[in-house]
């Protein structure tokens, strides 16, 4: 009995030693084993993360750590920002419907449509649960892919192609972020401090992007450019010189514009000019052609820009315009504004009437549009729409324009022949186009009133 019972004690000893140490390595493979050298302040000082938040305990969540690494990266999560139409197009975006804006931006912006360095790939997107606490599996995933490396023209980052967790820990370890590399401890959240000395060792990591010439770079290095171009371009707003100017508005809601103060200086083209609106989004117009001292927008210029604000923006349509001009782009400095005019447009209201027009086909390339029945007249305004193939049924789905005026009369015998299409309409592949027209009446004393007709059915494009 007495040799019984210390066996059962010796081997409880054991247990206990045993499972204590296992704790022990569990608790330190989610705080201990991350490899924290990197300065967080560094994380404050380029405005990643709030001074009030830098001390903060506990955990973070997903939506909070991807914020700060869509910073640290520079992504652009502007839903409405023209880029993001490609990608909005691909049907992997669906599951993101019943989300907010900021977070539909947020996520698609991180699957860097106009980079190479995705921290999100599409058929990740409905499963990420913006709410939950980050994980360290996924903290090391994003921060891989962030700072992923490629080292030929046509190469792509190994880090797209992981599939099991231990090469993202291994690829880590090899980085520097993690002391070992333990991939049992992927699903455990980590805390919010660690995942800030993470993000600060990140941004001071060397990485190469491969070419003829390839380069070495560092985020910190990005995030001082952006941090210095930033103050130029608030220096240049506040010292550009604003312009005084007769406008005018014809009939056809075309603009003319004659500067009394001044004059644009040497540059005269619409690749010097941008378009802001009152919330300070910015736009463009094709072609704009200004005279030294003063300039023109046409017709079509004008309706193109307000078809692609209705229905979807009716709000933007009837406000106030700034005609920018700026210096060309020169290495790491944005371009800068030098000169400006403010344009307030008349008084517009856009009323739907009619109905929509039977658009039955499309021919890319050409653009002839053939009808199923009704008919268009002789001088009608036109605009197609394009928009995503997925966006069909959603609303205030993002959309690009193209007006044109019907130069015959159109029917079932004789489609629509554009010569010129104005705006920003583009026909790419597995995309819906629609058709419909408008009328203009009114004037710049009494303000300008669109009918305009509903769309047609949607005609899919492959």
């Amino acid at each position: 009995m007495k040799r019984t019972l210390i066996i059962f004690l010796s081997l409880s000893i054991i247990t206990c030693i045993f499972c204590g140490l296992f704790a022990k390595r569990q608790y330190l493979d989610l705080t201990g084993r991350l490899f924290y050298t990197a300065d967080t302040q560094l994380l404050s000082k380029y405005s990643i993360v709030p001074e009030n938040k830098l001390s903060k305990g506990g955990y973070i969540t997903e939506r909070e750590a991807l914020e700060y690494i869509a910073a640290l990266g520079g992504y652009d999560t502007d839903l409405n920002d023209r880029n993001k139409w490609y990608w909005y197009s691909y049907k992997e975006t669906a599951p993101l419907d019943g989300i907010s804006d900021s977070n539909k931006g947020l996520l698609i912006g991180l699957t860097a449509p106009d980079s190479q360095f995705c921290v999100l790939f599409a058929n990740e997107l409905g499963s990420i649960d913006l709410d939950k606490n980050l994980t360290c599996g996924n903290a090391l995933k994003y921060i891989t892919r962030l700072t992923s490396e490629t080292f030929g023209c046509t190469d792509l980052p190994d880090e797209w192609f992981y599939t099991e967790v231990s090469q993202t820990y291994d690829r880590a370890f090899e980085r520097g972020y993690i002391a070992q590399s333990l991939p049992e401890t992927a699903n455990m959240p980590i805390s919010r401090q660690n995942f800030y000395a993470l993000a600060a060792k990140a941004a001071q990591t060397e990485s190469c992007s491969g070419g003829y010439a390839p380069y070495y770079y560092t985020l910190e290095k990005y995030l001082k450019t952006r941090t210095n171009d930033s103050k130029k371009k608030a220096e240049a707003e506040q010292n550009a010189e604003m312009l005084d100017a007769d406008i005018g508005f014809d009939n056809d809601l075309s603009l003319h514009f004659k500067i009394k103060n001044g004059d644009w200086g040497g540059y005269r083209w619409s690749s010097y000019f941008k378009i802001y609106t009152a919330d300070n989004s910015e736009t463009d117009f094709n072609n704009i052609k200004l005279g030294k001292n003063g300039g023109d927008i046409t017709s079509l210029e004008m309706l193109s820009f307000l078809f692609e604000l209705y229905p979807q923006k009716p709000q933007k349509a009837q406000t106030e315009y700034r005609l920018c001009q700026t210096n060309a782009y020169t290495g790491e400095i944005s371009r800068l504004m030098k000169k400006y005019l403010d344009i307030k447009l008349p008084r517009i209201k856009f009323v739907k009437r009619g109905d929509a027009p039977q658009a039955a086909s499309f021919t890319k390339g050409s653009h002839i549009i053939k009808l199923d029945g009704g008919s268009i007249k002789k001088g009608s305004i036109c605009i197609l729409r394009t928009y995503p193939s997925c966006a069909e049924g959603r609303k205030n789905a993002p959309c690009r324009c193209g007006v044109f005026i019907a130069d015959k009369d159109a029917d079932a015998q004789n489609p629509l022949r554009p010569n010129y299409i104005e705006g920003r309409f583009f026909v790419g592949s597995d995309v819906i186009i629609t058709l419909s027209t408008a009328e203009l009446a009114g004037n710049e004393k009494d303000g300008f009133t669109i009918y305009v007709s509903p769309e047609s059915k949607p005609i899919h494009i492959n």
